[in-house]
């Protein structure tokens, strides 16, 4: 049990671990299965996919679709490694913070010190026993590759997994199971009427502005074209724009007229992606985020409006990660 509690630290979100997992696990695994309770025991499958989780919410939003999809296709159960995650603030952006939603996966976690994540023990363990090449999957580019559809067998897998493709199938599943407005502050909830009607346009700086090879092509012209498309379809069309840089947005000429949402918590952006949600139609950036803003809402009549062009040169139809039915300009 000691050992156990030295290796790692498991959970489940919502369920918690069951002995059963002992027999599917590594051997490393096994040390944290034997530390954990079981407060709501389920007999699981044999097979496990684990995802390695990286990114902010946008990002970990994909790999839980994708992996959960995955993962049910195989009939195994999914684990979410968060090795990436334990030196990330426990209040910052970039924090692991998909398992305050209602997912179905076992969280692994990490102590520090001889066994944390990155440690020479643990990075040893893994090369020569517990992620062996032909137990992992690494997304080959950028974009949808079939080649995850047809994982059947236990797989550590990684990726970005930046498309609905992965996950189509699922999609409902997914939606009740990433449900954005459980989290919802009473801020929002206060504002889900007044947002409702109205048009969100996001726009996205901080980070981007010093990974140029992540920059939108030419965003003022995106913009513009977006929003006049947008009130050519809805004359009175309002539109409230996200960001993580509002006082910039403020000054500039082309959003004028429009309004702004701030935060009352600007470090959790749980929030912000739950109000952009309730918009009924949307303008996203080249970003993750603002793409589960307008992915989450539920309206069969919403217009989704993307970049054509996601990275620099690189168009968003090459990468499937515009859904078939959002308009492209």
């Amino acid at each position: 049990m000691a050992l156990g509690l030295l290796l790692g630290q498991v959970r489940w979100s919502p369920r918690t671990l069951t002995l059963e997992t002992w027999w599917q696990a590594t051997p490393l695994d096994a040390f944290m299965t034997a530390s954990a309770t079981s407060a709501y025991r389920t007999m699981p499958s044999l097979k496990q996919i684990k995802l390695i989780a990286a990114g902010g919410l946008g990002n970990q939003l994909f790999q839980y679709a994708a992996a959960r999809s995955i993962a049910l296709r195989a009939d195994a159960e999914l684990a979410i490694d968060t090795r990436h995650y334990a030196s990330q603030a426990q209040d910052g952006p970039m924090r692991f913070c998909i398992d305050t939603y209602p997912i179905q996966a076992r969280i692994v976690g990490y102590p520090a010190g001889l066994w944390g994540p990155n440690s020479i023990v643990r990075r040893v363990t893994r090369r020569l026993i517990t992620e062996r090449p032909g137990r992992k999957y690494v997304e080959p580019r950028l974009g949808f590759c079939d080649s995850a559809l047809s994982i059947r067998n236990s797989m550590i897998i990684s990726g970005w997994f930046h498309s609905e493709k992965y996950f189509v199938e699922h999609a409902d599943l997914i939606r009740k199971e990433l449900d954005l407005g459980m989290l919802a502050s009473r801020q929002v909830e206060g504002n889900r009427t007044e947002l409702d009607g109205m048009i969100s346009v996001h726009v996205r700086r901080g980070d981007y502005l010093s990974l140029k090879e992540f920059q939108m092509k030419d965003p003022h012209a995106y913009y513009s074209r977006a929003m006049r498309y947008m009130k050519s379809q809805f004359p009175d069309a309002r539109f409230v724009i996200f960001s993580d840089d509002v006082t910039w947005c403020r000054k500039q000429p082309l959003f004028e007229r429009c309004e702004f949402f701030e935060s009352l918590l600007p470090s959790d952006h749980r929030y912000d992606l739950y109000a952009m949600s309730q918009c009924s139609h949307h303008i996203v950036a080249n970003s993750s985020f603002s793409w589960w803003g307008a992915w989450w809402n539920w309206r069969p009549d919403k217009i989704v409006i993307a970049p054509e062009y996601w990275f620099g040169e690189k168009s968003s139809r090459d990468f499937d990660i515009v859904p078939d039915h959002w308009i492209v300009m």
